[in-house]
């Protein structure tokens, strides 16, 4: 463990000092005041109580067992075992290049957090939920574009459970009001087996400090700092992503993408929206319909219904922010 992670979990268990930490894990008050400088660097929220250093009130680190113990016996089964780092450059690409066929890591930093087209994907310490699953598909289910809205509309109705108003904006990011509340990235392959494997990331903000916030290429919110109850508990969001991410697949793979298309005028956070295409004749203005089983966008443009896939669309009313 890293000088770093074991001051992380000495300072979310209680207030303590600078020489209290430096004689606790043997090192010098030099090494800890260094460490705790690079831990804020990392976007971590120390606070200074007197002479001592602490988390904020009510602050809980990621813990696999609890994790773990939240989930359904048929979730846990089929998702695999739930891991928790400190630190890791991405979940998802960690979790892709590991051999097991199935996984949930969850990580309290991302150095190299990444959305859709490779966009920067701020992973402050201990801020959000950061977190990755992999699934080995039965062979002959075929991963589509609709997987991504299916895993947003079981997440946004988990969400909305818990008085959260998310829908799902097309084709992977969950919003409230108007901001950008989490991002889903899903990647896959065929294995050796003929078989699909998929992982399936999501980042979710939950208290993204101001700094990050400024930085960020869309409108985000951390609307769910303002929960009470369980479900402000990262343990207990993080086992619901899990569990919505199980309920898509298990939907996806006994239903197709049918289902998601059908109910996608339900969740989708922006209806019959005025859209910018980008055509190779140059971009041209329409209206979004709705999508296809391949989750596709459905835009009017004049008498014409185009299928459009990510990254030639734009949404006008964000022109300015991360679509």
């Amino acid at each position: 463990m890293s000088l770093e992670a074991a001051i992380f979990r000495s300072l979310a268990d209680r207030v303590t000092t600078v020489p209290g930490l430096a004689a606790a894990l043997d090192v010098g008050e030099a090494e800890v005041t260094a460490a705790v400088a690079r831990l804020q660097e990392m976007g971590l929220d120390i606070r200074t109580r007197g002479a001592g250093l602490a988390l904020p009130d009510g602050f809980t680190p990621l813990d696999a067992t609890v994790i773990e113990g939240l989930l359904s016996a048929g979730c846990s089964r089929r998702s695999g075992p739930v891991e928790v780092v400190f630190s890791t450059t991405s979940t998802s690409d960690r979790l892709a290049a590991a051999n097991a066929t199935g996984g949930c890591l969850l990580a309290e930093h991302q150095s190299a957090g990444r959305g859709r087209t490779g966009r920067v994907w701020a992973s402050p310490l201990g801020a959000n939920l950061y977190l990755s699953v992999k699934r080995r598909f039965p062979r002959g289910v075929t991963p589509s574009g609709c997987l991504s809205l299916g895993v947003g509309q079981a997440l946004a109705a988990r969400l909305v459970a818990h008085g959260v108003p998310a829908r799902v904006k097309w084709p992977n990011d969950i919003y409230v009001d108007g901001h950008k509340l989490a991002g889903i990235l899903i990647e896959s392959r065929v294995d050796g087996g003929g078989h699909w494997a998929v992982v399936i990331g999501v980042g979710l903000n939950y208290d993204l400090p101001e700094r990050f916030r400024d930085g960020a290429s869309f409108r985000a919110t951390d609307y769910l700092r303002s929960l009470s109850g369980p479900a402000k508990d990262r343990n207990v969001l993080a086992a619901g992503v899990i569990e919505a991410v199980d309920e898509a697949c298990e939907s996806f793979i006994a239903a197709g993408a049918e289902p998601i298309r059908a109910a996608w005028g339900a969740w989708d956070a922006f209806p019959n929206a005025p859209v910018i295409c980008e055509r190779d004749s140059g971009p041209v203005r329409g209206e979004s319909r709705g999508v296809d089983e391949q989750g596709r966008l459905l835009v009017r443009v004049g008498d014409e219904l185009l299928a459009l896939s990510a990254g030639e669309v734009q949404y006008r009313a964000l022109e300015n922010a991360d679509t």
